[in-house]
């Protein structure tokens, strides 16, 4: 009997688990850890952060820079509180593990995953994918997978546009933009302490008024103009409120954790009137607006719509007008009021007249990768592609990164189950062996540091002897020999 597949969804921000066979939807957790600042120091690990009340004197870190897995010691300690018997109870060495990495993720990362994964928790089996790779499974496109499609997920560091060729994700055609939720949230705290109150340490409450109260706008020209008209005074002599106007009242946060926001036309609360209110005003859709100008702050790239241009062109060209078809939205930053809509118009003139733009949204953006892996973590085809603690002793990490880089297995052609570790990883598309030379390299890389390191020089006899313990060691030797001819080793900071 196969052994219960545990399914890690690892969020920059959230952690999205559960098992294929016990949970349809997740648990999320808060993928980070904090401390307090002051007095006693507590410190407050994923799902604990929910019994803290001095949200003010926390001080937090993420595991993820940019996107990128970098402190492994903060997330070692999330994962043992997520696999804990108090959060989802996981016995690693009896199950199967689902998690999924950043697109494009580094090579050394993914080794460290899988150390991770073996070697600190022992788990059965594991696959490492995309959740590019996971969402053919799942609904979004309906209940069949098109031929060819279009992935566009904003999530908490990046957003990334993914073709999609037959259920896998063409890795040619990616593109990311430099804009996710963490990016916003903060422009936003800057705009607001700059402009109104100071909210550098509220990100949580900044967090809260950006997903109340920011919109896509369906012409940012036109609003942008708007929401600097003054409008003509009323009978009773007061200038009447911008119809685009809206404010926030903000927290007690001896009591509470977060605000609330108010109705149009309101600015202050009726029942606390005295109580601080942020108003705002173009920042409701300046914001959001970041995701199809990241010019706006001066980031040199294309815009969702132009990505999304460039991913459809890198497909090949009789799969191009279904993928003009099929554009499917996940992340939560897809729940902004009008972002399909926007997102619709801006492709429409760049698509050819004569076919139909289609946007798929998910009935949940933020789950959806996690639903969409639950079908596949019950199949067999999960059995196939997932790899053993001891395929992985066999093998190692570099082996793993030719079987999991080529996710195509995932919904076409699984390599059957009786092949053997080594077949596995020998098994794989030509362009996949271009990692080869960088595993050379790194191998080499290696040899150019050890000989650095200095150690004393031996008598040796002969000259062929006395060569072989200098490209050893090292160290030149008190007897002048010939030195033997030998091939030059390649390292990275010679690399062109």
């Amino acid at each position: 009997m196969a052994p219960p597949v545990f399914i890690l969804d690892n969020g920059a921000s959230t952690i999205k688990c559960g098992f294929a066979h016990l949970n349809p939807k997740p648990q999320l957790i808060p993928n980070r850890v904090a401390r307090l600042t002051k007095g006693y120091r507590q410190l407050f690990i994923a799902d604990e952060l929910e019994k803290c009340t001095a949200w003010e004197d926390l001080h937090w870190r993420i595991p993820f820079e940019r996107g990128v897995l970098t402190n492994w010691d903060i997330e070692k300690v999330v994962w043992d509180r997520v696999f804990s018997p108090a959060v989802m109870n996981v016995d690693s060495r009896e199950s199967s593990l689902l998690i999924t990495e950043p697109p494009l993720n580094l090579p050394n990362v993914g080794a460290t995953y899988d150390q991770m994964v073996f070697e600190e928790y022992e788990f059965s089996s594991y696959y490492r994918c995309t959740s590019a790779a996971l969402i053919p499974h799942g609904k979004l496109y309906g209940p069949k997978m098109p031929e060819a499609a279009i992935l566009v997920e904003s999530g908490h560091s990046f957003t990334h546009v993914t073709p999609l060729l037959r259920g896998v994700p063409v890795a040619a055609g990616i593109r990311r933009i430099d804009v996710g939720g963490h990016m916003m949230t903060n422009h936003l705290k800057t705009m607001l302490s700059f402009r109104q109150f100071e909210m550098m340490d509220l990100g949580w409450v900044v967090e809260d008024i950006k997903h109340k109260l920011c919109y896509v706008s369906q012409d940012f020209k036109t609003d942008i103009e708007a929401a600097h008209v003054t409008l003509p005074r009323g009978p009773d002599g007061k200038i009447p409120p911008n119809p685009l106007e809206r404010s926030y009242v903000l927290p007690d946060l001896a009591t509470e954790r977060l605000g609330h926001s108010l109705p149009p036309g309101r600015a202050r609360s009726p029942t606390r009137p005295d109580h601080p209110a942020v108003r705002l005003n173009n920042e409701r859709f300046s914001i959001p607006e970041l995701l199809f100008r990241p010019s706006n702050i001066g980031l040199n790239q294309a815009g969702l719509a132009e990505c999304v241009h460039q991913a459809v062109n890198a497909l090949p060209e009789e799969a191009r007008a279904l993928a003009w078809c099929n554009i499917g939205l996940i992340g939560g930053n897809t729940l902004f009021e009008g972002f399909a809509q926007r997102l619709e118009s801006e492709i429409r003139p760049r698509a050819p007249a004569h076919l139909k733009v289609t946007i798929h949204e998910a009935a949940d953006p933020i789950t959806c990768t996690y639903t969409s892996a639950v079908p596949f973590a019950k199949s067999k085809a999960f059995q196939q592609v997932a790899v053993t603690r001891q395929q992985y002793e066999e093998i190692g990490s570099s082996g793993l990164r030719r079987l999991f880089a080529g996710e195509r297995r995932t919904s076409i052609t699984p390599i059957p189950q009786g092949t053997s570790a080594k077949r596995k990883a020998e098994v794989v598309e030509p362009e996949e062996e271009e990692d080869e030379p960088d595993a050379k390299e790194e191998e080499e890389e290696v040899v150019v540091v050890k000989t650095a390191r200095p150690r004393p020089s031996r008598p040796s006899t002969g000259a062929g002897k006395a060569s072989a313990s200098r490209r050893k060691s090292g160290s030149t030797s008190a007897t002048p020999t010939p030195a033997a001819t030998s091939r030059p080793t390649r390292s990275r900071t010679k690399a062109s």
